[in-house]
């Protein structure tokens, strides 16, 4: 299955969400890979579970601390106090850049430093016509969707990806895919 953007899931706690993201064409697997975040994968849950999906690209979501236990292709961020450290580090990364809490003065100041393959824009704006005027250095994601219409939304902004959320398994082995499984079903090439 392809679809017809970048889809980057992120909040991955289990093999559920692991699976059914790659069977259905996610490019990017986000995993809590930091102490500092709720429900933070261990070392061996981290390894069971990516190591049953191929195709993708594995991201460690951090908050203050370089992942050395895991065994990732991206990492994603939002501290500019990173930067430079994750930069000496060479692992290719997401930086993640909340609207609602910046101005494009700051914005502007961060994408002089920062090198990302993706950035990643969280707002809870309805109007989202602006993000072609912030002049980023590299592609931009938006997050988080919640409806096909976000995704319509996100994409006709002119954004190079979206980005939704995994969720908790109720118990092992069940789970509601409804919400997300609409989004990437309409997001499917034909």
């Amino acid at each position: 299955m392809s679809l017809n953007t970048t889809v980057k899931v992120g909040n991955i706690t289990n093999l559920s969400d692991a699976r059914y993201c790659a069977g259905m064409g996610v490019s990017l697997l986000g995993f809590p890979v930091d102490t500092a975040l709720p429900f933070h994968l261990t070392p061996e849950t981290f390894k069971e579970i990516s190591g049953w999906v191929s195709g993708v690209s594995v991201v460690g979501e951090i908050v203050n601390r370089i992942p050395a236990d895991y065994a990732v292709d991206l990492i994603q961020f939002h501290d500019s106090s990173l930067i430079d450290e994750v930069h000496k580090s060479e692992i290719p990364y997401i930086f993640t850049i909340n609207l609602d809490t910046m101005d494009s003065t700051e914005i502007q100041e961060i994408a002089k430093h920062a090198h990302p393959e993706f950035y990643l824009l969280e707002t809870s704006a309805s109007d989202i016509s602006g993000i072609g005027k912030l002049h980023l250095n590299a592609p931009v994601m938006l997050g988080y969707c919640e409806s096909v219409e976000d995704a319509d939304r996100y994409i006709q902004a002119g954004s190079d990806g979206i980005a939704l959320l995994g969720s908790h398994e109720e118990k092992p082995g069940f789970k509601d895919y409804d919400q997300m499984a609409d989004i990437l079903e309409h997001l499917e090439i034909d």
